[in-house]
């Protein structure tokens, strides 16, 4: 009897360890489709994210950590999506799920659809068709997230047949124990042994499965289940370790794929709020690629100038010379502090200060050039006007006495070579200290500019009229061929003086006195001229004032007599 018994047990058990095995083997199949339809999400997101920085970046960059490029990710992790695909169909066909099978083939269309989209965005953004394929890409958007739910929806279907054909062990394994319960209580002791070897074998791995499968589900990525006990089990703790190690792959991926979209953020908001002119071109020296700024200083709009050469910005003789002269610069492999000029749509010349270097490919080809460029042009506008008052004085804005010496040793050293005649005229204002006695030194000072303003009237194209200081002014006339010129512009300015002043409401009488000194004979050089000449003018005054009279030697001599010309 206890062997019938035990016939029976044995012949329940062996149907209950079949029944165990088909449904381990499901459970196995819906994990493996489970993972592969993460792993294909994971994958499609991997491109996603890669295609909308080659879309925004325009160039083949290598991804930090990795050393792979964009468009090896785009290839690598699309082909895996679709592999993906296909595999988790022909399982599910295997299983006898067709309708399932139809739903995933047209998932697949979609995805293939996608992939088609993205090689179409590819291909925009290498010709430089950056609007077209920001565009492209937005109407993708949409697509792809539709696909994304499509995929976790099949997902979490799968999941829920593997969680039930889990539950569907459970109860084979404890009936199971019954089973083998039932039979120890058939008094057998071998058979009670055998029965407890079995559970051990088999129930408690199981469970061990099952903790695993609980963790995972949790998101504890490290579980894992122990690869032992009979075939079913250790392959399906095999599957389900499998599974486990591409989804850490795939967490892990995702972590980089974000913190590389935090970082191209973060970068993206430094460029484009960089008061910075930052530039990119490509062989040919057209723009790819113009931040914000210049915008504000050239006065086109970004997508204006793009596809367009520096050259376009510059007037024919500016852009000549950069030409050669840039060019012979990048051949020593990188441009420190060029200074040029371009003209902004309003016709503003805008100084600029330019930084470059070569763009490379990953074998080293140069493809284009990119750098920096600060605009200078209040700078260089601020030099100037400290360079104009180092010499020009702040009242009449004529040269001072510094610029007055330059030119006039720049005039003395051409009539050396040329054999002409340099003359200096020093004019001292006649009785102006009444003038700022009488009205005060703000009309004092409004008359000294209408002297000014007076003098430059009466010279000649290349002459220089200087204000020495106070109420005296010099005068250059260089390239002197005869004396007559000369007693012309005293002859003129004497007279022009005698006419009465009307400044500010009121008309004062002013005349002027002249000294005159001519090179070579009045002085060889330009101390000695100007001492000369102001000699000269002080014998004017001594004679009555408003009147000019040429240095001659006597004067230095200390003799008081008129000289003419």
């Amino acid at each position: 009897m206890i062997v019938v018994i035990l016939v029976a047990v044995a012949a329940g058990f062996a149907w209950q360890v079949s029944e165990h095995r088909s449904t381990t083997d499901a459970l196995q199949d819906h994990a493996e489709i489970t993972f592969l339809l993460l792993d294909a999400r994971a994958n499609a997101e991997s491109a996603a994210a890669s295609v909308q920085r080659y879309v925004i970046v325009g160039d083949e960059v290598i991804i930090p950590g990795s050393g792979d490029t964009l468009l090896s990710v785009i290839d690598e992790s699309t082909t895996t999506a679709i592999d993906d695909l296909v595999q988790a169909i022909a399982l599910q066909k295997a299983q006898g799920d067709e309708e399932s099978a139809a739903v995933l083939t047209g998932i697949l269309v979609e995805a293939t659809a996608l992939v088609q989209g993205a090689g179409q965005l590819i291909a925009l953004r290498q010709t430089g068709n950056f609007e077209e394929a920001i565009a492209v890409y937005e109407g993708i958007v949409p697509e792809f997230r539709e696909f994304e739910s499509k995929i976790n929806e099949l997902a979490d279907q799968e999941r829920a047949e593997a969680v039930a054909l889990r539950l569907e062990a459970d109860r084979a394994g404890a009936l199971a124990l019954w089973v083998l319960v039932i039979s120890a209580g058939a008094g057998a002791v071998l058979a009670v042994a055998g029965a407890a070897l079995i559970a051990r074998s088999i129930i408690r791995p199981l469970s061990r499965v099952e903790s695993t499968a609980i963790a995972v589900a949790g998101g504890d990525l490290q579980a894992r289940s122990p690869e032992s006990g009979p075939d079913e089990l250790a392959r399906l703790s095999r599957s389900i370790n499998s599974m486990t190690e591409s989804l850490l792959d795939a967490s892990k991926r995702r972590e980089l794929e974000e913190a590389l979209r935090e970082s191209e953020a973060l970068h993206r908001d430094l460029v484009e709020t960089s008061q910075d002119l930052l530039w990119r071109c490509d062989a040919e020296g057209r723009f790819t690629f113009l931040n914000k700024a210049w915008e504000g200083t050239h006065g086109y709009r970004i997508e204006e100038m793009l596809g367009r050469s520096f050259t376009d910005f510059m007037t024919p003789e500016v852009a000549r010379r950069d030409m050669e002269e840039f060019g012979r610069l990048m051949a020593t492999g990188s441009v420190t502090g060029y200074e040029t000029t371009h003209i902004s749509r309003s016709g503003r010349e805008i100084n600029l200060v330019f930084n470059a270097i070569p763009l490379l490919e990953s074998d080293g080809r140069q493809i284009g050039t990119q750098g920096t460029a600060h605009d200078v042009t209040e700078r260089k506008r601020a030099e100037e006007t400290i360079r104009h008052m180092a010499y020009h004085d702040a009242l009449t804005d004529l040269p001072n006495r510094t610029l007055f010496t330059d030119r006039l040793n720049l005039a003395l050293a051409n009539a050396r070579r040329s054999g002409q005649m340099v003359a200096v005229l020093y004019l001292d204002l006649d009785r102006f200290k009444s003038v700022n006695d009488s009205v005060g030194h703000g009309l004092g000072d409004q008359l000294l500019r209408s002297v000014a303003e007076r003098l430059l009237g009466l010279v000649r194209d290349g002459d220089t009229v200087a204000r020495a200081g106070g109420d005296e002014f010099t005068l250059l006339l260089p390239n002197v061929t005869k004396m007559e010129d000369v007693v012309d512009v005293a002859t003129r300015i004497t007279e022009t003086f005698r006419k009465r002043w009307s400044v500010g409401g009121h008309e004062f009488r002013v005349t002027a006195s002249t000294g005159i000194a001519v090179y070579p004979n009045g002085g060889d050089n330009a101390d000695l001229l100007v001492k000369n000449a102001d000699m000269a003018m002080y014998r004017a005054k001594d004679l009555g004032r408003d009147n000019f009279k040429f240095y001659a030697t006597e004067m230095s001599a200390g003799v008081s007599e008129q000289v003419d010309p």
